[in-house]
């Protein structure tokens, strides 16, 4: 069988469709294969999993962006902790620790959905320093999709943010200080890591956000939420309004 023959790149149907044949993993490209084994239902993605090398799903994982990484190895685990560990061990440590990090939240809480890929500057970068950033990303093949740059401080303390469309209308040279100093820009709109997943919502939907900064208790940026990654929690809570 063989993805080369026009066939639609559905890979989630394509992993229900062909359960019995191991070989269907080969034919999904490996940065491909981790989100879309999140996207199996339960019977299905333990099956598939169970079948799958270790090494396999391993880097599997490595093309995940931090918060689908841990979803992943958190599925794994409630299948098999003892596959999970061996999966881990394989992961470099950088990841370990993101995904370490992640899985302390509860699954109530805004760091529980957050995304540690963040695109960050100072304000004595300039466009250039931030063009570079978005190019050293794309090398990682995450599927990063960046809307917002966030000023900070050199302590990472958010300052502003700013639309990245709006940064390319500047000279390579510029300053973030300059643009800041130049243009008003509103105070950003931020979440702590520990405030109930509701209250993102909340912030979502009063203000029509794509993105949304989170901080810690030291007011330090150590993440962002996407709407899409809140979105089935969100439609849950809809339903619960409609019900009532």
């Amino acid at each position: 069988m063989s993805l080369k023959n026009g066939v639609q790149k559905n890979y989630k149907q394509l992993l229900m469709d062909n359960l019995q044949d191991q070989s269907v993993i080969s034919e999904i490209p490996i940065e491909n294969l981790g989100m879309n084994l999140i996207k199996l239902p339960h019977q299905t993605f333990e099956q598939i999993v169970t079948q799958t090398s270790t090494q396999t799903l391993a880097n599997a994982v490595t093309f995940l962006q931090s918060n689908k990484a841990a979803h992943l190895i958190q599925r794994i685990n409630t299948i098999d902790p003892h596959l999970k560990n061996n999966i881990f061990s394989l992961l470099k440590q950088e990841q370990q620790l993101q995904i370490e990090k992640l899985l302390k939240y509860s699954a109530d809480e805004v760091g529980a959905y957050i995304q540690l890929e963040i695109l960050t500057a100072t304000t004595k970068e300039t466009i250039n320093d931030v063009k570079e950033k978005i190019k050293i990303f794309e090398t990682k093949n995450l599927h990063l999709t960046f809307i917002k740059l966030f000023i900070t401080t050199p302590k990472n303390h958010l300052l502003k943010t700013i639309n990245i469309s709006d940064l390319m209308l500047y000279d390579n040279q510029e300053r973030l200080q300059s643009i800041i100093d130049s243009r008003r820009l509103d105070k950003p709109l931020f979440i702590n890591e520990h405030a109930p997943v509701s209250e993102a919502v909340h912030l979502f939907e009063k203000f029509d956000l794509s993105t949304l900064a989170v901080i810690n208790n030291k007011g330090k940026l150590v993440g962002r939420i996407l709407f899409d990654d809140i979105y089935t929690f969100i439609r849950s809570e809809e339903e619960k309004r409609t019900l009532k």
